[in-house]
């Protein structure tokens, strides 16, 4: 399971190595990503931009493990806390 995680790490570092990553889980993984580039974009493209890059990174088998990915701003996980 750790190498799922470790692609799920790399394929959402692609989209900002910046970005602070965490995944969770064993069977299946919950991801959570923390990026600036995030600000003022909906959620929907948020998903999109996420599910393009792993989609390109991951097999589908991969893919189906990974139940969601929170997609948040810095504020935003400032403001969860």
């Amino acid at each position: 399971m750790s190498d799922l995680k470790d692609k799920v790490v790399e394929a959402l570092q692609m989209l900002d190595p910046a970005a602070k990553i965490d995944v969770q889980g064993t069977g299946t993984v919950v991801a959570t990503m923390v990026s600036g580039s995030f600000a003022g974009v909906d959620e929907a493209e948020r998903q999109k931009r996420v599910w393009d890059s792993l989609q390109g990174t991951l097999t589908v088998a991969e893919r189906l493990a990974v139940e969601f990915v929170f997609t948040v701003t810095p504020d935003e996980a400032k403001q969860a806390v």
